[in-house]
């Protein structure tokens, strides 16, 4: 028998993302760092959407050449690992509920 008491997903469960921007991207945000709320079990490409659509198409066009396709000068991060394939799942260990995204120009040291 199922015990009630303990839930059995986390379904609907929201994760806080810190993004980090830096050079340029940094110009274009009075918020550091941008804040978003994502769904758990989500991916860099999500996380990418969210803040293109937090922050508006100028701030798409200067990050995305083509839908779902990255800038090869971009250089994503997530908790100081770099991130190439936008669809790979971000998973966040233990407690922990924040993923700190940078997304640095190659111009800027990326």
């Amino acid at each position: 028998m199922l015990d009630q008491t303990e839930p059995t997903t986390k379904a609907g469960q929201t994760v806080a993302v810190s993004v980090w921007l830096f050079g340029e991207l940094s110009l274009m945000v009075s918020e550091r760092p941008v804040k978003l709320e994502m769904e758990e079990n989500f991916n860099a490409g999500q996380v990418i959407a969210a803040i293109c659509d937090k922050l508006g198409p100028e701030f798409h066009d200067q990050i995305m050449n083509a839908p779902g396709e990255k800038f090869s000068c971009l250089r994503i991060f997530v908790d100081g690992l770099p991130i190439e394939d936008m669809d790979w799942p971000l998973e966040i260990e233990g407690d922990a509920d924040q993923v700190e995204m940078i997304l640095l120009p190659a111009a800027e040291g990326g």
